[in-house]
């Protein structure tokens, strides 16, 4: 039997080889017209960089989008590993030569100079100077925009940061996120019932006083209970509840006890949580409350701190020791010992500059990677640039990669 088909026919056109390689050696031409060049845009912004220039070509055929969507996807994968690695991807795909400097085993005091000269942007080399000169890597960068000041302003913050992964529903029916002066309990267990923490709610609903409960989770009517005393106002009962499955959590409720100079309340030396609520509970500094983040001024003197620490630096380099002893909690929980904040804020007329942005971001992912190897390159802009060793190598195989794709197509049809 005959197929019959009914409707209109659309017709295809084929392209052969030729057409790739007329889009490739079209693009190579117009990437290349931007290298070592600045362009004006129509809204007076100048912009120098070759990549960003390219990636604002339009075209009118769908074909050759396509193809340089192709090239766009490896781009953006780039410059979300590591800024300007996208402009070094595209230089390499398209054959420019880019002159390597010189490289950095290991960064130190010498290589400093070396890595500013590598920015351009004001406000970005007056902070990453001033970062090297008064601070360490130990810190958590915390940055916000404010429309209070003009220039780079930061803050010291001396506590305690624990990542841990607790029950934020708490938290987000909260207006404030930071309290003083708290009362705090540490519970070694799980809360079950509203009558184990009746007197707590009673005491905390009659003095308005902010109460924090440390513990492995709690039942779906305790919790609801307390959310709906906080969001009425009648309570400030926030609990840190966290996943007692979790091994990232185990034994950290020892380390929040150390920073408080407290006691964690066990079932195992006889304690029972009802009876220890209606005992008179000891006070915290201050604590604030972000997600997957607690930070927590210390109550204990720095000689209790230290020895603290000391004890799980020695557990870590027993359990190093050990095959089958999974390591990550206890670097975790000696890491919550090492962290100290660095508040960062910046004027809010920066937040669209995208020179200081993008620039600032290749500030930020550098200090991460200190330890690593680096190549200082030039980019072709007027801009010498310090990119780790093994993302330039990645940048490497995607363009290689690419350009092979690209060679092996035979037929398009459009």
């Amino acid at each position: 039997m005959r197929q019959i088909t009914c409707g209109e026919t659309h017709k295809r056109e084929v392209f052969d080889k030729s057409y790739v390689k007329k889009f490739l050696e079209k693009d190579k031409h117009s990437f290349y017209q931007f290298v070592s060049k600045s362009v004006l845009y129509e809204n007076k912004v100048m912009i120098k960089s070759p990549a960003l220039n390219y990636l604002n070509i339009q075209y009118d055929d769908d074909k050759s989008n396509s193809f340089k969507n192709m090239i766009l996807k490896e781009y953006y994968e780039c410059e979300k590993m590591y800024p300007y690695l996208g402009d070094y991807f595209l230089l390499d795909f398209f054959g420019y030569k880019v002159n390597k400097k010189g490289s950095i085993k290991r960064f130190n005091k010498k290589n400093q100079k070396s890595f500013l000269n590598t920015i351009s942007n004001d406000n970005v080399k007056q902070f990453a100077d001033w970062f090297f000169k008064n601070t360490n890597l130990n810190r958590r960068m915390i940055i916000s925009y404010t429309n209070d000041q003009k220039n780079i302003c930061v803050e010291y913050e001396n506590d305690f940061a624990f990542k841990i992964d607790y029950d934020y529903d708490f938290i987000n029916c909260l207006s404030d996120k930071t309290y003083r002066n708290y009362n705090y309990i540490i519970i070694d267990g799980y809360i079950e019932t509203i009558g184990e923490i009746h007197h707590m709610l009673h005491e905390a609903s009659n003095n308005k006083e902010a109460y924090v409960i440390f513990c492995y989770g709690m039942s779906e009517e305790v919790k609801q209970n307390i959310i709906v005393n906080n969001r009425k106002g009648i309570t400030r009962l926030i609990p840190v509840s966290m996943n007692a499955n979790d091994e990232n959590t185990l034994n950290i409720l020892n380390d929040v006890a150390a920073i408080h100079d407290g006691d964690v309340i066990s079932s195992n030396l006889g304690q029972t949580i009802s009876q220890e609520v209606r005992k008179k509970l000891k006070k915290g500094k201050k604590i604030t409350f972000l997600k997957d983040v607690v930070y927590i001024d210390a109550v204990a003197d720095q000689s209790k701190i230290e020895k603290h620490k000391i004890f799980l630096l020695n557990r870590l380099t027993d359990a190093s020791a050990k095959i089958d002893v999974n390591i990550k909690p206890l670097e975790k929980r000696v890491s919550n010992f090492s962290a100290k904040r660095l508040n960062i804020y910046i004027p809010l007329s920066l937040k669209t500059n995208n020179e200081f942005q993008r620039e600032f971001d290749y500030f930020i992912r550098f200090s991460k990677f200190l330890d690593k190897k680096f190549d200082l390159i030039d980019l072709g802009f007027k801009k010498r640039y310090m990119v780790p060793e093994i993302y330039k190598k990645i940048a490497n195989n995607k363009s290689k990669s690419l350009q092979s794709m690209f060679n092996n197509i035979e037929v398009i049809l459009s």
